[in-house]
């Protein structure tokens, strides 16, 4: 069940940086002429570059939650915070486990998104606000 469960994450992974790539390889794109007169080029290229340094980063954060994750499963750490009996408790315990893990994952990877809008413009927030 284990290797079950490790093929599964990884094929879910490829299929996320797939898409990650699509995602990126289309941001290449010129301005679609039914647009042009409302985007002007220099706005379109900004947010090109900026959309490309967020799919890296989402890609980033794809791998790399799927290594924490991979880790927590091969070496059964799971099954050892998980008590043996109940019905709820020990889904309550993997789910509290998995949010303790990849909750300062998760704030790490907003704050830098959140650096990298602040970088393009797009985010106006200060401590004030």
């Amino acid at each position: 069940m284990k290797t079950f469960a490790l093929m599964l994450l990884c094929l879910v992974t490829a299929w996320q940086l797939f898409l990650d790539y699509l995602d990126y390889r289309a941001s290449d794109s010129p301005v679609p002429l039914n647009v042009l007169d409302v985007y002007d080029r220099a706005t379109y290229k900004t947010w090109q570059i900026y959309h490309r340094d967020h799919v890296r980063l989402s890609a980033f954060e794809h791998v790399f939650s799927a290594v924490i994750l991979f880790v927590l499963i091969h070496f059964d750490l799971f099954a050892r915070i998980v008590p043996s009996t109940g019905v709820y408790l020990p889904i309550f315990m993997v789910l509290l486990f998995d949010s303790l893990v990849e909750g300062p994952v998760t704030v790490i990877f907003s704050y830098i998104r959140m650096t990298i809008e602040e970088r393009y413009g797009f985010n106006k927030t200060t401590p004030e606000t």
